[in-house]
């Protein structure tokens, strides 16, 4: 009887089950779309519709949208901005109202939730349907930007007006003036738009509709400036998308461009006095592009000078008090810092700071005139080189012999060396010149010894040589010198040798080879032979192989460069 009771219900849950009827909502939570839609390849526009108890409502004019309502309802055209209204001169077709069952009146929308929660009536809207447009790209310039700007001179000054944006992958954004920017925003913005001076001003023009709007854009004040900036966040506040907040600038005075070099010294002069390189200049540094130069205000250390030198190669550094236009003008737009310093513990430039101030223009007085110094050096540490001696070089058929001989020297700490011809020094000579001639672009060597007469003590000679491996450069040896006067036998044997190198050559365009008869006819030369042409410097036969008898530019395809030919080219003129 238990089993037949259970049947039973089930049975009876079975015929229920296929009564019943379910009504499955038209969306869900979150969900939206647009009606009546107009697609362009400028932009989406229509009548937004969001999921309210199951069915999708049109949005009643007023209602608030606010940026995350935007980029919401145009995520799915992969947009994310937009704008209440449509395109100028653009109209939809009206909604259906037989059709419509609930209107939003707010749409309620979060980072957290989205538009699920939006707040509906059964009402139709008494103010009609609200229109959204969402811009496929409201801009394609650069990154940083003043938009709806104006260009005018002053006393030959160029100033330029406009709103600040930030264009990125289409979308505009700019920054809403509701107080919350700091004050130093506009000359750090001008600066960074190519401009020496900026400043905050009113206008009466706006961002295109769709833009974004960002807040709270503050920086650390330190005393060389602004640091640690951030962009801000999204705003909220209504009033920063109806154009009446738009951060409008005025930026003046373009700044100098440069390019190629990070630290300089402009318009240089170089000497050399007992043994020490000078030069001196305008120091200016190539920062992103922009000249940047020191105000002569009293604020620059000697450590300071000496960073400086160091960074473009020299030892030390200080400054000149003389006037600066003895070594030319700086551009006009050069930006002028004061307070130039850098840590002890400083690698390059990146890790100084500096205040942008407003020095005297280009050429004058304040502008610091630097000179560096180090010693003299005449040649790079490693380089060899034989004096005294001589070079040459001879042809024979196809090949010329060069040579070279003389005193072998070695640079040290930048200056050439003789080195020491003792029988018992602490190398091998043949080596040492071997070395020598293979760094020098030269095959063969022999080593031999001559007599140079000089001080020692004033003059060092080397005295041993150390290589990690045979055939090394000469910078990547150690290498001692010695002033010791009888290191040399009387400092007058010192090591020599001889280089040669074999390379083909040519002496002429074409020749005649294998000459058979020569006679005089007529007042000419006439002689028989096969006539070669010179080919990567070295001589083939010339074949006819279809050519006329011409010597006139034959074709390099006729050129049998493995010294074969069908016809070899005979002349019987020279």
């Amino acid at each position: 009887m238990r089993i037949i009771y259970l049947l039973s219900l089930l049975a009876s849950a079975s015929i229920q089950s296929t009564n019943a009827q379910f009504d499955f909502p038209d969306c869900f939570p979150g969900q939206t779309q647009f009606n009546s839609t107009i697609v362009t390849s400028d932009y989406v526009t229509g009548y937004p519709l969001v999921c309210a108890n199951g069915t999708f409502a049109p949005v009643c004019n007023g209602a608030s949208v606010g940026y995350v309502g935007t980029v919401i309802l145009c995520s799915q055209f992969n947009i994310t901005s937009g704008y209440v209204g449509t395109p100028p001169n653009v109209t939809l077709a009206p909604l259906n109202e037989n059709d419509i069952s609930y209107t939003v009146t707010d749409l309620n929308c979060d980072y957290l939730t989205g538009c699920s929660n939006p707040m509906f009536s059964g009402d139709d809207c008494t103010n009609g349907y609200l229109s959204f447009t969402c811009p496929l790209s409201l801009c394609d310039g650069p990154e940083f930007s003043l938009y709806n700007n104006e260009t005018t001179y002053i006393n030959g000054t160029e100033v330029v007006t406009g709103i600040f944006g930030i264009c990125q992958d289409g979308v505009l954004i700019g920054y809403c003036d509701d107080g919350s920017i700091f004050d130093g925003a506009a000359q750090l913005l001008c600066n960074g738009l190519g401009y020496l001076n900026g400043e905050q001003v009113a206008s009466n023009s706006r961002l295109p509709l769709g833009a974004a709007y960002l807040t709270n854009f503050m920086c650390i004040s330190t005393p060389y400036g602004p640091s640690n900036c951030t962009e801000g966040m999204l705003a909220t506040n209504p009033a920063c998308y109806n154009g009446s907040l738009d951060y409008t600038l005025r930026c003046s005075v373009r700044r100098a461009s440069c390019d190629g070099y990070n630290v300089a010294l402009n318009y240089n002069t170089t000497s050399i006095v007992n043994g020490t390189e000078y030069i001196t200049g305008v120091p200016t540094q190539c920062n992103d592009g922009y000249i940047d130069a020191l105000c002569n205000d009293g604020s620059i250390t000697q450590d300071t000078t000496d960073f400086l030198c160091q960074s473009i190669g020299y030892l030390t550094g200080q400054l000149l008090m003389v006037n600066s236009t003895q070594y030319g003008t700086l551009p006009q737009g050069t930006a002028y810092y004061t307070n130039f310093t850098c840590p002890a513990n400083a690698l390059s430039l990146d890790d100084c700071g500096a205040i942008l101030v407003q020095c005297p223009s280009a050429g004058s007085s304040m502008e610091v005139v630097l000179q560096c110094s180090r010693p003299y050096s005449v040649c790079e540490d490693g380089a060899v080189r034989f004096i005294d001696g001589s070079s040459g070089s001879y042809d024979s058929y196809d090949t010329r012999t060069e040579t070279l001989s003389g005193s072998l020297q070695i640079c040290v700490n930048g200056e050439y060396r003789y080195v020491c011809g003792l029988s018992n020094a602490s190398f091998n000579a043949s080596d040492i010149v071997a070395a020598a001639c293979i760094q020098l672009g030269y095959v063969n060597s022999s080593s031999s010894y001559t007599n140079q007469y000089f001080y020692p003590s004033s003059n060092p000679v080397i005295e041993s040589i150390s290589c990690p491996y045979n055939g090394s450069h000469f910078s990547l040896c150690s290498i001692n010198t010695t002033t010791d006067p009888n290191s040399c036998y009387d400092y007058d044997r010192v090591l020599g040798g001889t280089c040669n190198r074999i390379t083909p050559a040519c002496t002429r365009l074409f020749q005649m080879a294998d000459r058979g008869t020569f006679n005089y006819i007529n007042g000419t030369y006439v002689a028989t032979g096969r006539i070669e042409a010179c080919v990567n410097n070295v001589y083939y036969p010339v074949c006819t192989n279809g050519l006329n008898n011409t010597l006139s530019s034959p074709p390099p395809t006729y050129y049998q460069l493995d010294g074969v030919c069908n016809n070899v080219f005979y002349s019987g003129k020279i």
